[in-house]
């Protein structure tokens, strides 16, 4: 029995041997068929790994840089066409003799664009066209209050020597010289066919101009809607022209009561006074006519300033006491065709046009080698 039972465990481990070495090779068969068929299922392929994948810094797309420099090129590409169709498309007057052409009428001079700063401005008080010492200490007292200060637009009286200033002397150079049916203008006219031209700018700055030659000159604010003239010299809140008219000589407003000196000798001021409540019936009194005919007999020239043309009456009815008219445009904004109706309708009351100014031109850029060339010998020494 027992030699039996020991065959019996002998042939037992013997079996359990082949069992776990069976199981031990279909573990390894098993295994083998898994990698058979995960190679299978890839895809050959040649690429080869060099260096394993890093987390980028900033994203790939969209790229700020390339964005930024492709919109830079369109917008600078688009703003070009668009400046370029707009100058193709401009028919505004810019450059000097325009107007002739157009109008056939004198240009008596081109003012340039050229701006005066805040520190570029001289007090009234101390200001003496014929006195070198107080211009220079003038322009060394800029601590004074603003109400002691002339108003930045007049350039001829607080520059001798700028392009400006010159500009006006050959404006009043040209208007001695003009002739109206034979006859020397003295009482002018400055109107133009749009708002904001620089009408008032330059019937000041003319009126400066000629009181520097020696002539005695009243500059009337005939603009009684919007009055600025006065404002220049500081006459804003004084009894003009409106009040003078409403008085219409029965009362103690005379002309001479309303008119007003100024700090340039020779040189006198109508403001336009208080606000009315009709000003078309006003310009239309026969005492408007007595008033310039006496102003015509006590002072060499008479400069009124007036409204736009275009919309008002306000300038018609001050030209029919007027020997001339000059038209102002303003480069860039005035056309030809808004010239050439106010010339007409001029025209068709009977005042003849004396000439046109030309404002704001950029000399710059339509003349650049005069500018320089005006400098260089404008600064030549004169000792």
């Amino acid at each position: 029995m027992v030699s039996d039972q020991s065959v019996k465990e002998v042939h037992y481990n013997i079996l359990k041997k082949e069992v776990d070495a069976n199981r031990d090779i279909y573990q390894s068969m098993l295994q083998r068929v898994k990698e058979a068929s995960i190679v299978a299922a890839l895809r050959s392929s040649d690429v080869r790994v060099v260096s394993p994948g890093t987390v980028a810094v900033s994203p790939y797309r969209p790229s700020l840089a390339l964005n930024l420099s492709l919109g830079f090129l369109l917008g600078l590409t688009f703003s070009t066409c668009y400046i370029l169709l707009r100058e193709r498309n401009d028919a505004s007057l810019r450059s000097p003799g325009q107007s002739v052409k157009h109008l056939n009428v004198p240009e008596l001079a081109v003012i340039p664009s050229a701006r005066i700063g805040n520190s570029e401005r001289i007090p009234l008080t101390l200001r003496n066209l014929s006195g070198s010492t107080a211009l220079a200490e003038s322009k060394n007292s800029l601590s004074i209050g603003k109400s002691a200060l002339m108003d930045k637009d007049m350039v001829q009286y607080c520059h001798d020597e700028t392009m400006m200033a010159d500009a006006y002397r050959s404006a009043i150079t040209s208007i001695l010289l003009s002739r109206v049916n034979g006859v020397s203008p003295r009482v002018i006219l400055v109107t133009s066919p749009r708002p904001k031209a620089g009408k008032t700018t330059t019937v000041a700055n003319l009126g400066i101009s000629l009181a520097e030659i020696g002539r005695r000159v009243l500059l009337i604010d005939g603009d009684l809607r919007r009055p600025r003239l006065g404002k220049l010299f500081g006459l804003q809140f004084a009894t003009g022209l409106s009040d003078a008219l409403i008085d219409g000589g029965t009362g103690p407003i005379t002309l001479n009561s309303v008119i007003r000196t100024t700090p340039v000798p020779g040189l006198s001021v109508l403001p336009g006074g208080s606000e009315p409540a009709n000003i078309s019936k006003l310009l239309h009194s026969t005492y408007l006519d007595s008033l310039i005919e006496t102003a015509r007999s006590e002072y060499d020239f008479v400069l009124i300033d007036s409204p736009p043309m275009m919309g008002m009456a306000d300038a018609r009815l001050l030209s029919r006491n007027a020997d001339g008219v000059i038209l102002i445009s303003r480069a860039g904004e005035t056309s030809p065709e808004q010239l050439g109706e106010a010339k007409e309708r001029l025209a068709d009351d009977g005042t003849p046009v004396i000439g046109t100014i030309l404002n704001g031109c950029d000399m710059r850029i339509e003349d650049p080698s005069y500018v320089s060339g005006y400098n260089s010998y404008a600064g030549v020494s004169r000792s």
